[in-house]
């Protein structure tokens, strides 16, 4: 299993929330802008959990039909969220924007807020770090300059 590696104290809180409910049947959304790590978030705490995108309602309605934990990404691209039965499972929902705040209020019972990537410096210098090795390996490119 991958490491997430983060130096935010927010997201060590939310880490720290995930694992205190893993293995409680109530569903949670993170919410945060674009590319900043949030399904890779849910996937490092739940890598066994299936996952499945918004951007299909009818896709995430049979999944809910399926299993009792489940990854939604995109939450805020379902066309009708109202329609969804969270009851007795597991959900981690993640979403670009809050959308409408009753129903997700009405659907989740932890709303954690996930921090854009310019409150956290310190892992943006890491994932550079990471990035420029991974990129020299995959282009064979000698550590000389």
């Amino acid at each position: 299993m991958e490491t997430f590696f983060t130096t935010s104290n927010q997201i060590q809180d939310i880490i720290k929330s995930f694992n205190l409910t893993k293995t409680l049947f109530v569903s949670s959304i993170l919410i945060g802008e674009a590319h900043t790590g949030k399904k890779v978030l849910a996937r490092y705490l739940f890598p066994d959990t299936p996952m499945v995108s918004g951007s299909n309602q009818k896709e995430v309605e049979e999944a809910l039909g399926q299993y009792d934990a489940l990854i939604i990404s995109n939450f805020e691209k379902l066309s009708n969220p109202n329609r969804l039965n969270f009851a007795n499972k597991r959900i981690i929902a993640t979403a670009d924007y809050l959308g409408n705040p009753e129903v997700i209020d009405t659907l989740f019972a932890f709303i954690y807020t996930m921090p854009s990537l310019l409150e956290r410096s310190g892992d943006v210098a890491y994932l550079k770090d990471l990035f420029i090795v991974e990129a020299r390996e995959i282009l064979m490119l000698s550590r000389k300059r």
